[in-house]
């Protein structure tokens, strides 16, 4: 057996009391943020490019020209195609991505939180 160095460091939980966080995960600027807002924001200038070129002009003659043309619209659409198939997942399945780890008074017991809130 192991007599541990220091005491271990409780923390106020706002749901469990005290509890010694195991792991602490700061979820906000990991990959799968960034490729969902890469994908959503890419999406978003292709509807907007193609409901600009076939309903209704919303940009200027000289942007237009610029992002309406084959050359360029025909790319942005591929790589959004090729985007949204890689993080497709990303989307809708990690809701169950472990955000905390904590470990009870008792020793026996741990807390697991996740990013959709949920707790086990």
């Amino acid at each position: 057996m192991a007599i541990p160095i220091q005491k271990l460091k409780f923390v106020e939980h706002p749901r469990y009391g005290f509890v010694y966080p195991v792991v602490s995960i700061d979820r906000k600027h990991e990959y799968p943020n960034l490729a969902r807002a890469s994908t959503a924001s890419l999406s978003l200038l292709n509807i907007l490019v193609l409901y600009s070129t076939f309903f209704v002009p919303i940009f200027t003659a000289e942007f237009a020209a610029i992002v309406a043309n084959p050359a360029f619209i025909l790319p942005s659409l591929v790589l959004n195609t090729i985007l949204y198939k890689r993080n497709y997942a990303l989307f809708y399945q990690d809701r169950s991505l472990v955000t905390g780890l904590f470990l009870l008074p008792c020793g026996r017991k741990f807390i697991v939180e996740t990013r959709d809130s949920q707790s086990k």
